[in-house]
Order: C-alpha cells, then structure tokens, then sequence
C-alpha cells in the first residue's frame, strides 16, 4: 500500500509541475500579445530549371561537360550549368516567385572541340503549373 501512495505522490507533484509550467508559458504569451511582434513568413516555391539536349551535329551523339548559359529576361544575369553524359542539361533559373513573367533563352553553348553555339532570338516561357521549360536541342560543329 506504501508503495502505491509513493506513485501517486509522484504523479500529483509532475502534475503540478506540469501546470505551473503551463502557467507561466501562457502569462508570457499574454505579456508578448502587448508587445510588437514581428514574423517573417516564408511561403514555399519551386525552382524553375531550363532543359534540353546538346549533340554532335555530325553523328547525333551526346555532347557531355558542356557548358550551357541561359539568360533571363528580367536581366537579373546568367545563369550556368553542365550537359550530362547524355547531353542533358538542367539550368536552375530561380524560384516562382522571384521571376513570375520572366522568359528565358539559351545564351551560349561551349564545348571544348566544338564552335560555340550563339544565342538565337527563341525566348522561352514557363507556364503556370510547371516547372521547367524544354528548349529542344542544340546541335555543336567540330572544329577542324
């Protein structure tokens, strides 16, 4: 019977403990509803990526290492990246909210052994809804 006593001699005071401490959360949330609070909000977007392919214009085959530069409309610069060993690019150009409206061109193309791809005048726009947009592909000339 001792023993039983003991538990519940246990479970009021963690009881209580439990209480006090809710108490005292709530008279400092009620102090911080008189203070100005500020909150950052932070509301979640996608990237948007700018894709295609990159190949020999001879043979067809996959150019890899590639190095692709898309340009964005809204002049905020260049923005890089690589073909994959099928030729694959994937260019991250933002998120949705920071380019809403924006259009995107494939810049300049360079692959050691190949002549340099110039940007053409293709401007590309992303749709509601998704998330990239596919250029086509792009077809290098060896140098001699």
């Amino acid at each position: 019977m001792k023993e039983v006593t003991k538990m519940i001699c246990r479970r009021r005071r963690a009881t209580s403990v439990l209480a006090l401490a809710a108490l005292v959360l709530l008279a400092g949330l009620s102090a911080a509803c008189t203070d100005e609070v500020e909150v950052e909000v932070r509301i979640w977007s996608f990237d948007r990526y700018v894709t295609g392919y990159v190949k020999d214009a001879e043979t067809g085959l996959p150019v890899a290492g590639a190095e692709v530069l898309v340009e964005c409309s809204d002049e905020s610069g260049l923005y890089l990246g690589y073909t994959d060993a099928w030729g694959y690019f994937e260019v991250n150009v933002g998120e949705w909210d920071d380019l809403d409206g924006a259009v995107f061109r494939v810049y300049s193309i360079r692959a050691a052994g190949y002549y340099d791809y110039a940007a053409d005048e293709t401007w590309y726009g992303i749709t509601a809804g998704e998330d990239e947009i596919y250029t086509g592909v792009y077809l290098l000339d060896r140098l001699p």
